[in-house]
C-alpha cells in the first residue's frame, strides 16, 4: 500500500483572475463558510461602546471598499466590480446591520461575532435558494 504523502492528486480549478501576473504557492480550498473570529462575550455595561464600535469598523470597511471600487482596473473581470459592490451593499443593508446590533444587545456578542453570526445566517438563506 502506497504511502499517503506520496499520493499525488491532480485537478483543475477553473475561475477568474482578479489581477495580472504569475503567483507560486500552496494553493489552499476553504470549504467552509466560517469565518474565523474571536467569541467573546460582552459585559452588559459595554453594549454601547461594542455598538459603536461596530459602527466605526462598519464606515472603515465601506471606505476601503469604494477606494478598492475605484481602484479596479479597466481590464480586470467585471466581475471583480460586482463582487465589491455585493460586500458594500451587505456591509450597508440595514436589516444586516440591526440583526447584528441585536446581537450585540440581547446575547452580549462581541462584534466580530455578531457580524459572523449573521453572515452565516445570510450564507444559509442563500445556500436554500434555487
Amino acid at each position: 500500500m502506497a504511502d499517503s504523502a506520496s499520493i499525488s492528486r491532480n485537478f483543475c480549478l477553473r475561475g477568474f483572475a482578479v489581477s495580472g501576473g504569475i503567483a507560486i504557492g500552496r494553493a489552499v480550498l476553504f470549504v467552509s463558510s466560517r469565518v474565523g473570529v474571536v467569541h467573546d462575550f460582552i459585559a452588559p455595561d459595554q453594549v454601547g461602546a461594542e455598538l459603536e464600535r461596530l459602527a466605526r469598523a462598519s464606515v472603515a470597511a465601506a471606505r476601503e471598499l469604494q477606494y478598492l471600487q475605484r481602484e479596479v482596473p479597466p481590464d480586470a473581470p467585471r466581475e471583480l466590480a460586482a463582487l465589491l459592490d455585493a460586500h458594500l451593499l451587505l456591509l450597508q443593508d440595514p436589516e444586516f446591520n440591526a440583526a447584528a446590533r441585536q446581537w450585540i444587545r440581547e446575547r452580549l456578542y462581541n462584534a466580530e461575532w455578531a457580524v459572523a453570526t449573521q453572515l452565516e445566517i445570510v450564507v444559509r438563506q442563500f445556500d436554500g435558494m434555487q
